[in-house]
């Protein structure tokens, strides 16, 4: 009985390292299958996210061809900005403002937010979506229209506002070979949201640098953003964005655990996901970097999404390990 015993022994002892050698190579390989499922997912969703942003850059180019590039548009901001004194001017505005008003309801039935026009000097002439604001510099707050307005070329691309932050479509102006400013047509990222959550599903959110809406937000305009439960660091443009990540926070059990990871990629500035169990089904919790003009990372868009890819996969492996 005791060499039997011995024996035992033995072999649990040369068998227990072939076991634990298997549990880690599944393990590693799971993890290296989860990764991939993740990054392809990831490239996916820009994919769609890439094309919805570049039909919405198409409309906006031919908005400004056939409403914004003709002359009689461009005589009256030419004449703006030779006006001698602010009434002129301010007459100037307000003829601008009439004759571009039915245009920018057009604009917004079709997803548009702003519609501004600058003067080469980087000061806002005519803001369609804040007629009442005016006169006021850009040129510490956005560089998408010091650089037009320096170059004399088209830019497109995300960037912070004193009441918005939108994807832009800034375009420079001229009259009779003079360069008389710019204007902007950009398109809401509600819009976006929408499209995306009717093409692809899913919950979707824009959150922002809370410091960059501190610091470059007007102060009657910082309502547009709310607290962000998951990070400090961050706040929600709340216009933009579902209101809750989760229909139930009480599904993530690990709530603390969440948070860090979420801030570790946050603080990294780069793209992220994190793989989740919610309601006995996998998730993908996808973080993808957003960038101004300038290049710098100052938002994340949010996408939850439910990932059959990822369950089979966790299907997979309970049934080849048991």
């Amino acid at each position: 009985m005791g060499r039997w015993t011995r024996n035992a022994q033995w072999v649990i002892v040369g068998i227990l390292p072939l076991f634990l050698g298997l549990a880690i190579f599944k393990l590693a390989h799971y993890r290296t299958d989860r990764d991939r499922i993740m990054a392809d997912q990831a490239a996916w969703f820009l994919v769609e996210y890439q094309t919805i942003l570049n039909c919405l850059q198409a409309q906006a180019l031919f908005a400004f061809n056939e409403s914004v590039n003709q002359e009689d548009v461009l005589a009256e901001v030419h004449a703006a900005w030779h006006a001698p004194d602010q009434v002129r001017r301010n007459q100037h505005r307000d003829r601008l403002q009439a004759f571009m008003a039915p245009t920018f309801v057009n604009l917004q039935a079709a997803g548009f937010r702003q519609f501004h026009f600058h003067f080469p000097d980087a000061s806002s002439f005519l803001r369609l979506h804040r007629p009442e604001r005016f006169g006021d510099s850009l040129a510490e707050v956005r560089a998408t229209v010091v650089a037009v307005n320096r170059d004399h070329t088209a830019i497109i691309g995300f960037e912070e506002g004193r009441i918005f932050n939108a994807y832009r479509n800034v375009f420079p102006l001229s009259f009779a070979g003079e360069h008389i400013g710019s204007v902007e047509i950009s398109f809401s990222l509600l819009g976006i949201r929408s499209t995306l959550e009717h093409l692809i599903g899913g919950r979707h959110q824009l959150i922002m640098s809370g410091n960059v809406v501190q610091n470059k937000v007007f102060s009657e305009e910082q309502s547009n953003y709310e607290a962000w439960p998951w990070s400090d660091s961050y706040v929600l443009d709340s216009e933009s964005s579902h209101p809750s990540l989760f229909s139930d926070r009480t599904a993530v059990k690990d709530q603390d655990k969440l948070r860090r990871q979420i801030e570790a990629g946050l603080e990294s500035g780069q793209d992220f996901g994190i793989p989740l169990r919610l309601e006995s089904r996998s998730f993908i919790l996808q973080f993808t970097a957003i960038r101004n003009f300038t290049g710098r990372q100052f938002a994340f868009w949010v996408f939850l999404h439910e990932s059959p890819p990822l369950e089979d996969l966790r299907v997979h492996v309970i049934f080849t390990t048991t």
